[in-house]
């Protein structure tokens, strides 16, 4: 995963979103419907996240799709990811 690209904004993005609200891989993976592998790979950037996937991560995190994109726009500025 290099630095700066789509995969690893939002990788970072769940991580940060999760540990902000004291949640476990495996709780936002129940949340989210989706494997406790799956939420590590994408946190790790080594996940090809798609579109279908980023919705259920969002509802996991009780928000929109738009809103997670937002959050990751939001990050990467913020941290000077990009």
């Amino acid at each position: 995963m290099r630095k700066g690209s789509a995969r690893a904004m939002v990788g970072m993005t769940v991580k940060l979103l999760r540990t902000e609200r004291r949640i476990t891989r495996r709780q936002l993976a129940g949340l989210a419907k989706l494997d406790r592998n799956t939420v590590g790979r994408i946190e790790r950037g080594d996940g090809n996240v798609g579109i279908d996937v980023l919705d259920t991560l969002a509802q996991g995190f009780g928000m929109t799709t738009w809103e997670l994109m937002r959050a990751v726009v939001y990050y990467a500025h913020t941290l000077k990811y990009l």
